[in-house]
């Protein structure tokens, strides 16, 4: 039984079989296998990597710049867009400081218009009290400038000796006063400081009354006192119940909102005559021989009985009641 030798093309392993012709087959077997290893390593020199190399690095280098450009595209467009986001924030912030701003100034204009608008109602408010006062003291003067329509509001004033302060003296019939020398007793009706009041009051109406004032006296007051005015103070203001005209060493005062205002007549008057519209809120002091108003109290609020009201701060020279009252028989 011979033996064979076989090769097998995708092994280089040798196999042996059996054949007739042995040794002549084994000694051909040595150079075809040599030839056959031969011819499959050039098949390898002809298709292995070492032909293919250098390409395959030029790709990879052309893959990784590529991929690197791709990296720094990317990193610019985002550095790009995110200049853009601060750009669009730095907008926005800046329209917001801008809108801020118009609207602060809004709303300070918004409070100029508030202030103007109540300064402007205050105005309106007293200039219309100003001229409703003034329609009544021109009806009123327009009235009095016959003897009949001055008589119409005239009332006849007597002293009240019971409010008299202590040191004042009064006449018989009531329609002069000046500080004595000589004390009374003390009541809780008195005037603590040289004040007295007339006997009737009034509540309503209208009502008009003269007193002669000495041009040598340096210190008198006269006007209204309301029932309840405080009788313990020389602060003759409105706040203390008081709307008067006062005279000190020929200046003239009076107390409009509880504020001290003076004025200089002028002529100085002799006979001074006090006008007061209850309902109206008016009181006014004229000089009554020339009929030239000296002064007035507007928009006065009369909440109960008021007093015609007299202050002699000097001695020897006294406040007379004139008033020319007609008397019905």
């Amino acid at each position: 039984m011979s033996v064979g030798i076989y090769e097998d093309p995708d092994s280089s392993n040798i196999n042996i079989r059996p054949n007739n012709n042995t040794e002549n087959i084994y000694m051909n077997a040595v150079p075809k296998r040599s030839g056959q290893r031969m011819k499959h390593s050039e098949i390898q020199d002809h298709s292995g990597g070492r032909n293919h190399g250098p390409y395959k690095l030029v790709f990879l280098g052309l893959l990784c710049v590529l991929l690197l450009a791709a990296i720094i595209i990317g990193l610019c467009i985002k550095t790009e867009e995110a200049g853009q986001v601060q750009l669009r924030y730095n907008n926005l912030t800046e329209e917001m400081d801008q809108l801020e701003m118009v609207n602060n100034n809004l709303n300070r204009e918004n409070k100029q218009l508030q202030s103007r608008n109540n300064v402007l109602k205050c105005l309106l408010e007293t200039n219309i009290s100003a001229m409703v006062g003034e329609r009544d003291e021109l009806q009123f003067i327009l009235q009095v400038q016959s003897g009949k329509e001055r008589l119409q509001y005239a009332v006849d004033v007597t002293l009240d000796p019971e409010t008299a302060y202590y040191g004042l003296v009064l006449s018989a019939d009531g329609k002069q006063v000046r500080r004595g020398s000589s004390f009374r007793s003390r009541s809780s009706k008195q005037f603590k400081y040289f004040g007295v009041q007339g006997k009737e009051g009034f509540s309503s109406g209208r009502f008009y009354y003269e007193v002669q004032v000495n041009r040598s006296a340096d210190w008198w007051k006269l006007g209204v006192v309301r029932e309840s005015g405080n009788r313990t103070t020389l602060d003759s203001t409105p706040e203390n119940g008081y709307w008067i005209l006062q005279n000190i060493n020929n200046t003239y005062y009076a107390y409009p909102n509880s504020i001290l205002e003076w004025f200089y007549p002028k002529e100085k008057p002799e006979i001074v005559g006090a006008f007061v519209d209850y309902e109206g809120g008016l009181v006014s002091f004229y000089d009554a021989e020339r009929w030239s108003l000296m002064y007035s109290y507007r928009g006065v609020s009369f909440k109960e009985k008021v007093y015609p009201y007299f202050f002699s701060g000097l001695e020897y020279y006294s406040l007379i009641i004139t008033t020319p009252v007609c008397i019905t028989p």
